[in-house]
């Protein structure tokens, strides 16, 4: 019984990896890691602009992370004017973040000749399906390796 499940198991398995790449082309699978790899990087960049943000009102990183553990944990920090004003410029920041980024995967989209859907559909199957990530690490390496 065991040996027939496993068995099951193992088709499966090997069923979903042979779907996901005769779902998606190579081209595909490249076009997205470039587009990946190019809309990355923001992220370092996106903490260099909340240190600039604790800086100019005037709160520490240490209260800032007690902030965010408070409202992590379900309950509502009691802020003075300064962190409030903080909290805006961030909800604002990170507002105007998330279009940049949406526009600058479109345009690499456009780029590397990828429809920005079938990008999106990829993206989904990537941040949800270890086994997926794990078929694009060849993909990845490449794009890795022409850069350095």
């Amino acid at each position: 019984m065991l040996r027939y499940c496993l068995l099951i198991f193992y088709i499966l398995l090997s069923g979903n990896l042979v779907l996901a790449q005769e779902y998606f082309s190579k081209e595909e699978l490249q076009s997205f890691t470039k587009v990946y790899l190019e809309v990355k990087p923001q992220g370092q960049a996106n903490d260099s602009l909340i240190v600039s943000l604790l800086n100019k009102h005037k709160v520490s990183q240490e209260r800032y992370g007690e902030i965010l553990k408070v409202g992590l944990m379900g309950n509502k920090p009691e802020l003075s004017q300064n962190e409030l004003q903080l909290q805006e410029d961030i909800l604002r920041i990170n507002a105007s973040i998330r279009d940049s980024k949406k526009e600058k995967e479109a345009e690499l989209c456009q780029k590397y000749l990828l429809p920005l859907e079938k990008y999106q559909e990829i993206l989904a199957h990537f941040k949800a399906s270890p086994n997926f990530r794990q078929e694009l690490k060849p993909y990845f390496t490449t794009e890795i390796s022409k850069t350095h």
